[in-house]
């Protein structure tokens, strides 16, 4: 008789154990999956600020007429910013090749290597528009504005 008290309790005590196991299990599963998305958005977005950062970070320091410009480049779009050093001008180009946004920096009117280039932040698309003292950009589908201080003619 007790035999049968001792089985009839191991079955419910057994069943409500891997009731709890399995919850658990599917609770890490499921932790795990949203952790990793949290973590992929995370990354995305610090690449799209570090990007927009760097971006701003160089504009603001060659912010001079005659000094950013925009091209159509084989890649896309290229911006650049010249620099005067000496009798010799210096670009840098900045542009998105093999899905990075990157950058080179080498003398005026030389064809670049993008295998040279540095590697500024990972990025899928890169746009730049220029209009008038507004230059219009764009990495990954997050747009941003940038007003320019000085202009073509020398005038703020």
């Amino acid at each position: 008789m007790k035999k049968r008290q001792a089985r009839g309790q191991f079955v419910p005590a057994t069943t409500v154990f891997f009731s709890f196991l399995l919850a658990i299990l599917l609770l890490v599963i499921l932790g795990s999956s949203s952790y990793r998305d949290t973590v992929a958005g995370m990354e995305g977005n610090q690449a799209v600020r570090s990007g927009r950062a760097y971006l701003l970070t160089k504009l603001r320091g060659s912010d001079q007429a005659g000094i950013i410009a925009v091209e159509n480049g084989a890649a896309g779009d290229v911006l650049v910013l010249s620099e005067r050093a000496g009798d010799e001008v210096f670009e840098t180009r900045i542009y998105l090749t093999g899905g990075n946004l990157v950058e080179e920096y080498l003398p005026a009117g030389s064809g670049g290597d993008p295998s040279l280039a540095q590697v500024v932040c990972p990025a899928g698309q890169f746009a730049a528009r220029r209009e008038g003292s507004t230059l219009h950009l764009e990495i990954d589908g997050a747009a941003f504005t940038y007003a320019l201080r000085s202009t073509e003619g020398g005038e703020p």
